[in-house]
């Protein structure tokens, strides 16, 4: 099992910097998924809807990058209008507040899976 992370960088270079160089290190708020929260993530209707929205896919093997101002937008509306179960509530409410730090600084949301 491989550590699952969804982050946030403090800006939009960070972002540049890290696809010129992998080893870069991003920084900004992020998400690590445990097991339970990264099969409601993916039993959640986020990706089906976000993929029906943009055409860009969050890809559950790999890692995905999402800069543009737009599509963070609608990444943010996914994320509120999606269904959770009961125990990953705590979760949804973290991924509204990665999105929304995300939208205010411009800067993208990265998924490490």
């Amino acid at each position: 099992m491989s550590e699952r992370i969804i982050i946030a960088p403090n800006t939009k270079e960070d972002i540049k910097e890290y696809i010129n160089n992998v080893n870069y290190e991003l920084k900004g708020k992020q998400i690590k998924l445990t097991e339970k929260e990264f099969e409601s993530f993916l039993q959640s209707n986020i990706i089906n809807e976000f993929f029906r929205t943009t055409g860009e896919l969050i890809d559950d093997f790999e890692t995905t990058i999402i800069d543009n101002d737009d599509n963070i937008i609608v990444l943010k509306k996914v994320i509120e209008e999606s269904s959770f179960g009961f125990f990953s509530k705590g979760l949804k409410k973290k991924l509204i507040e990665l999105t929304n730090y995300a939208n205010d600084r411009k800067s993208g949301v990265v998924f490490f899976f």
